[in-house]
């Protein structure tokens, strides 16, 4: 492990920097993924394909 990752520590500093900057990468992807879904699933309701329905579904409709 320490020949893998030996690395990271005195990139960042010290082991606090790296579990913060973790933490900080953990948090934007969650994030990222809510939003997503989110935008996703409102394009859905909003917009004329179905795209997030057929992935569920397998049907394909359109909204006209």
């Amino acid at each position: 492990q320490e020949r893998m990752f030996g690395w990271v520590i005195p990139l960042f500093g010290q082991s606090q920097d790296v579990h913060t900057w973790h933490r900080m990468g953990m948090w934007a992807l969650i994030i990222f993924i809510v939003l997503h879904v989110y935008a996703a699933i409102r394009e859905d309701i909003m917009g004329r394909q179905s795209i997030v329905s057929t992935m569920i579904s397998g049907r394909r409709t359109f909204k006209d």
